[in-house]
C-alpha cells in the first residue's frame, strides 16, 4: 500500500531478468505493468523478457505501445523491435526500425549491430 509499488515491481523484474529467471521476471513485470500500463519503462522491460522467453508476437504488443509515443523511443527499444520483426521473418519492418536506429542514434551499440546484422548477438 506504498505509492511506488510499481517502480518496485519493475525494478525486481528487471533483476529477475538479469539473472536469468524470466517466467518469474514475466509475472512481476506484468503486474508491474498492470498498475501504470502508460509506463514505458515497464513495457520494455516485459517486451525484452517476452522476446528472450521466444514470445515474440506478445513482445511486440508491448513494444508497439511505446512506439506510439515518438518521444519515448530510444536505441534499445528500436533495436528490441527490428530483432523481433526479425525473428518474426518481417524483414522489411526490421529494416525500416534498423534504418530509423541508424538515423537518429548512429553512434549507438545498437545502430552498429544493426549495421554488422548482429540480431542474434
Amino acid at each position: 500500500f506504498y505509492a511506488n509499488v510499481q517502480r518496485t515491481l519493475v525494478a525486481q523484474g528487471a533483476c529477475q531478468a538479469r539473472n536469468g529467471e524470466l517466467e518469474k521476471a514475466e509475472a512481476t513485470l506484468v503486474k508491474g505493468y498492470e498498475i501504470d500500463m502508460g509506463n514505458p519503462i515497464a513495457g520494455y522491460n516485459l517486451a525484452d523478457v517476452l522476446y528472450r522467453r521466444g514470445q515474440y508476437e506478445r513482445s511486440r504488443f508491448y513494444l508497439r505501445r511505446i512506439y506510439n509515443n515518438p518521444e519515448l523511443t530510444n536505441p534499445q527499444t528500436l533495436w528490441l523491435g527490428a530483432r523481433i520483426e526479425k525473428k518474426l521473418g518481417n524483414t522489411s519492418g526490421a529494416q525500416l526500425l534498423g534504418r530509423q536506429l541508424s538515423d537518429r542514434f548512429p553512434k549507438s551499440a545498437e545502430s552498429m549491430a544493426f549495421e554488422k546484422g548482429q540480431f542474434d548477438e
